[in-house]
């Protein structure tokens, strides 16, 4: 259902990241990739390296992370400069699933959409 892509990674960090996946991110996609309806799709998260990212001066340090996605034919690629949460996963899925919401109106549905599916399978 997916895999990961190392770059410039040493072995420990490779096999760190390998495990993480399938204990961590391979689940939480599946489960929203099933509830989202884009099973038909091959999802896969790639790690980079934080010196890959420039971010603008005036983004404050606890805000300096990169999560990103990009769909091509049907495999989607959730790209990471930190470890993934169900919440990255679940924002990212979500805008392949809403294509049309790309903008700060749909960016705002997207987070609000993220809360509200979170909190529903938390009850």
């Amino acid at each position: 259902m997916g895999e990961n892509h190392y770059y410039g990674k040493n072995t420990r960090q490779q096999a760190r990241e390998a495990v993480y996946y399938v204990l961590v991110y391979r689940p939480l996609i599946r489960y929203w990739t099933k509830k989202l309806g884009l099973t038909h799709l091959t999802v896969k998260t790639e790690p980079i390296s934080r010196d890959q990212v420039m971010f603008p001066k005036d983004i404050s340090k606890e805000d300096r992370y990169f999560v990103g996605v990009a769909i091509e034919g049907t495999t989607v690629t959730i790209t990471h400069d930190r470890d993934l949460t169900e919440e990255d996963i679940l924002h990212e899925l979500l805008h392949i699933a809403n294509p049309g919401k790309d903008d700060k109106e749909g960016e705002d549905w997207i987070n609000a959409e993220t809360t509200k599916l979170i909190k529903q399978k938390e009850q």
